[in-house]
């Protein structure tokens, strides 16, 4: 679809797109620079901060449209609207494996989750012909043992990929819609350490004691179907404040923290 062929289209079936979210938002408000691009961190922490707007709000694309303005800031009017998305939905990210090196066996397991997004040579698909990393990809499948399948901006970086391509460490994303009884968005656990927390709609996090304490709250259901979202270590909760812990005593801390949740529809922004 050629861009003119996209607008006539966006022009009529604007419900089409109504859950269709802005690249050209995305990208200038986690701070992609022209012709030099972003880091795969910069853009995901970017986007956890800033949130979402609709290309109905922000056209990514227009025949008009010069590289000065694409990457022009937004009103303030439309970085609220961003804002705004994030009391409605939460996004995380993480690494999938330690230090910058592609591992197949935690990307095939972080694959049943998210697609991921990684960093390749943008000149080649072939392992023998890489010669660094340029330009940022996703990859959403595999043949074992044959070829990583992957979707880039353009033809040329779209396609299988070698199987032991040199991929950069990738990124997988956690993206949920709040719900009055969704709690697994608010609730937590290194499973470097085993500390579960609950975060609270200020961004801070207060640590559940032990066991029988997050029984008495949540329910042994909660527990046995671990209701929460893993995160490999402390330095991903860095973001959040420390708060109180949370003993078998402090039921009345732990009512003021969901009833917040709920009424402030769980804002988890890290701001």
């Amino acid at each position: 679809m050629t861009k003119e062929e996209r607008i006539k289209d966006i022009r009529k079936n604007p419900q089409k797109y109504a859950f269709d979210w802005s690249d050209r938002f995305t990208s200038v408000m986690t701070g992609t620079v022209p012709r030099k691009g972003n880091s795969l961190r910069g853009g995901a922490e970017g986007a956890r901060k800033t949130g979402n707007v609709s290309e109905l709000v922000y056209p990514s694309i227009t025949p008009e449209m010069t590289e000065q303005e694409f990457f022009a800031q937004p009103q303030q009017n439309i970085k609220d609207l961003g804002l705004k998305w994030l009391n409605d939905y939460s996004f995380q990210y993480e690494w999938v494996a330690s230090g910058s090196a592609f591992n197949i066996a935690k990307a095939k397991e972080a694959l049943k989750h998210s697609p991921l997004q990684t960093a390749i040579d943008a000149s080649t698909k072939r392992t023998n012909e890489f010669n660094g990393w340029n330009d940022s990809v996703m990859i959403y499948g595999y043949e074992e043992g044959k070829f990583w399948k992957v979707f880039g901006s353009y033809p040329e970086t779209t396609g299988n990929f070698d199987w032991d391509y040199p991929f950069f460490n990738g990124l997988k994303f956690n993206l949920n819609k709040y719900t009055p009884t969704n709690m697994k968005i608010n609730l937590f656990r290194n499973s470097e350490n085993g500390k579960i927390y609950l975060v609270d709609s200020d961004g801070v996090r207060h640590h559940i004691k032990d066991e029988p304490t997050f029984k008495e709250f949540f329910g042994l259901k909660a527990f046995e179907e671990k209701d929460w979202t893993e995160v490999e270590n402390e330095a991903q909760l860095s973001h959040l404040r420390e708060g109180e812990e949370i003993t078998r005593g402090k039921g009345a801390l732990v009512k003021a923290i969901l009833d917040a949740l709920r009424k402030f529809g769980n804002k988890l922004t890290g701001r």
